[in-house]
C-alpha cells in the first residue's frame, strides 16, 4: 500500500522535533479531520483550461479532478503510475497512446467517468476559446474511443514526451454535462475532494469525496487551501495554529527554523530541480549577441547573492539541469564564475562598452534577487528598468514579447526532458534557439531512447544552453514546507511540476 510506504519514509530536514512535544500543540484542529494549508498564491479560476498559470492553480485543481495517470514518488523515485487509466501503451511508431480505463470511477454527481468524457475533456482543452493550455495538447491529432473504457490518442508526429501531459491539471477529466458552464467556481470533477465554497483571490474549502475509488488520496474529511502572498502572513498563520502547513520562501528560513526548534513544527526540504534566472529575449537589441549574454553571466556574484539574501540555501548554478538530475553536467566545464574584468572585456569587444538599458519584469520572492542583479549588472554598464508585478501580469508581459527580460524561477517537471521542452520549446522562451539546441530537444521529445543515450543528449543540450548564455543563471532553490508533525507526505508528494505547488492527494494524517 502506498500509505505504508509513505509512513515508512516520512522525514524532516532536521531532527529538532522534540520527543513527546506533539506537533499538533500549535493548533486545536484535528488533522485527521481537517487540513489547512497556506499557499503563496490565491485561487483564481478552477477551470483547468483557463488558468492563466496552470502551475499556480495546481494545488487548488488537483483535489477536484482526476487525470489519466499521476506522478508518484512514494518509492523514492519519480515515476508515472495509473490513475483513471489502469494501463497504457505506445504504438511501435510512437505516434499513438492507448489508455485502458478503470470501470469504477464516477463524477461527483454520480455519472460514470468513461472514454467519451476523456475525449471531450482533451478536445475542450484544445479548442475552448481563451484556453491557456493548448500547448499541452498541440501534439494530439485526434482521439478515438472504440468502447467506454478505451481511449486511443493519435499524435501529429512521434512524441515520446507526450505521455507526461496526461498527468497534469490541463489533462483533468471534466464532467461533459457541465462543460458548457462557467467552471471558474464550479466543481465538474471526479477527484478525491469536492468543492464546498470559494472566496475568489482568497481561499477554497473542500470535503472528502466519500465515494472516491482510492481512499488513500482522500485522507482528510475537510480541506482548506488559502492564498497568502505575504510571507509574514503565512508564518503568523502557522504560529497561531490557523494552518497545519505552509509554503516557505528562502528568506524565511531563520524564522521557520526558530519554529522548528520550538519542537512544534517540521521543515521539509526537497526538489532542488528548479532554478532562478533572468529569462532573456534573445531577439531584442544587444541580447542578440551571445557575448553580451555571457558578459551578463560573468558579472553576477552568485555566491554573495546566495549568502546575503538567501540564507546560503540557493545553490549557484550556470546550467538549466540541476545537480542530481539526469542531464546535469558535473565536470566543471559548464557554468560561470564571477569575473567582472572578463565581463567588461566581453562588453567592449561586442561594442557595448558604454552599456545599454533593459526593461525587466519580475515578481514574488525574486524581487530582492533582481535588485541585487540590478546593482551588479550596473558595474558593466547595463541599466535594468525593473517593473515588479503580480506573477500572472508579469508572465503575460513576458510571453507577449514586450519585455526584454523576466526575472523569475523556472519550473521543473518530473521528467528532465519535459523540463527542457517546457522551458525552451514553448512561449516561456522568447527568442531564437540555436539549431543545435532545437535539433537535440526535438530528438529527445520525439524518440524513445535508451537511458544512457537520453542522458547524454540532455547533457549536450544543457551544456549548449549554458555556453550560449540563453539566460542569466542565478541559483537553484529547494522547495520547502513548514508543517506540524500531525501531517505527513510532503517529502514524497507526486507533483508534476516542482518549485512550490503541493498535491494534497498525497498528504495524510500521522497518528
Amino acid at each position: 500500500m502506498r500509505r505504508m510506504n509513505r509512513l515508512g519514509v516520512a522525514i524532516s530536514v532536521t531532527a529538532l522535533v522534540l520527543a513527546g512535544c506533539g506537533g499538533s500543540g500549535a493548533t486545536e484542529s484535528n488533522a485527521a479531520e481537517q487540513l489547512r494549508i497556506a499557499s503563496i498564491l490565491a485561487p483564481t479560476t478552477f477551470d483547468p483550461h483557463l488558468a492563466r498559470s496552470p502551475l499556480a492553480m495546481e494545488p487548488y485543481i488537483f483535489p477536484l479532478y482526476d487525470q489519466l495517470i499521476r506522478v508518484d514518488k512514494s518509492d523514492g523515485k519519480t515515476s508515472l503510475q495509473p490513475m483513471v487509466a489502469e494501463r497504457w501503451s505506445y504504438s511501435p511508431d510512437v505516434r499513438s497512446i492507448t489508455f485502458d480505463l478503470r470501470d469504477d470511477v464516477t463524477f461527483h454527481d454520480g455519472t460514470p467517468v468513461n472514454a467519451a468524457a476523456v475525449k471531450a475533456s482533451i478536445e475542450r482543452a484544445q479548442t475552448l476559446p481563451g484556453s491557456t493550455v493548448t500547448e499541452y495538447f498541440s501534439m494530439v491529432e485526434r482521439i478515438e474511443t472504440p468502447d467506454d473504457h478505451t481511449v486511443a490518442v493519435h499524435l501529429t508526429s512521434p512524441r515520446a514526451d507526450a505521455i507526461f501531459a496526461f498527468a497534469t491539471t490541463p489533462a483533468s477529466i471534466l464532467n461533459p454535462a457541465l462543460m458548457d458552464q462557467d467552471l471558474s467556481q464550479v466543481d465538474a470533477g471526479s477527484g478525491a475532494y469536492r468543492l464546498v465554497s470559494v472566496r475568489p483571490n482568497d481561499r477554497a474549502e473542500y470535503v472528502k469525496n466519500e465515494s472516491y475509488w482510492d481512499t488513500e488520496m482522500s485522507a482528510f474529511d475537510k480541506l482548506e487551501i488559502m492564498g497568502m502572498s505575504d510571507d509574514n502572513a503565512r508564518l503568523n498563520a502557522q504560529r497561531s495554529g490557523q494552518v497545519e502547513a505552509s509554503m516557505v520562501r528562502l528568506p524565511q528560513i531563520p524564522d521557520a527554523q526558530a519554529l522548528v526548534e520550538s519542537g512544534k513544527f517540521e521543515l521539509t526540504e526537497l526538489d532542488h530541480a528548479t532554478w532562478w534566472s533572468m529569462y532573456l529575449n534573445t531577439t531584442h537589441g544587444p541580447l542578440r549577441n551571445p557575448d553580451v549574454r555571457r558578459a551578463m553571466n560573468y558579472a553576477i556574484d552568485r555566491d554573495s547573492i546566495n549568502a546575503g539574501l538567501l540564507n546560503g540555501r540557493c545553490t549557484p548554478t550556470g546550467q538549466p539541469i540541476q545537480s542530481g538530475i539526469a542531464g546535469h553536467v558535473d565536470d566543471g566545464s559548464v557554468g560561470y564564475t564571477y569575473d567582472l574584468m572578463k565581463a567588461k572585456q566581453l562588453m567592449a569587444d561586442a561594442g557595448y562598452a558604454d552599456g545599454f538599458s533593459l526593461e525587466v519584469v519580475t515578481g514574488g520572492g525574486v524581487v530582492p534577487v533582481t535588485a541585487a542583479m540590478q546593482d551588479q549588472l550596473a558595474e558593466i554598464g547595463i541599466k535594468l528598468d525593473v517593473q515588479s508585478a503580480d506573477l500572472n501580469d508579469a508572465l503575460a508581459q513576458w510571453q507577449g514579447g514586450t519585455a526584454d527580460a523576466f526575472a523569475y524561477s523556472h519550473g521543473a517537471s518530473a521528467d528532465p526532458v519535459v523540463t527542457m521542452r517546457d522551458n525552451f520549446l514553448t512561449s516561456r522562451f522568447q527568442g531564437e534557439l540555436p539549431d543545435r539546441v532545437r535539433d537535440t530537444l526535438d530528438r529527445l521529445v520525439t524518440q524513445q531512447l535508451p537511458d544512457e543515450e537520453r542522458t547524454a543528449l540532455l547533457e549536450d543540450v544543457s551544456r549548449e544552453i549554458s555556453s550560449e548564455a540563453l539566460e542569466l543563471f542565478i541559483c537553484s532553490p529547494p522547495t520547502m514546507y513548514l508543517h506540524t508533525d500531525s501531517v505527513g507526505g510532503f517529502d514524497t508528494m507526486g507533483v508534476t511540476t516542482y518549485g512550490g505547488p503541493f498535491n494534497v492527494r498525497d498528504l495524510y494524517p500521522r497518528p
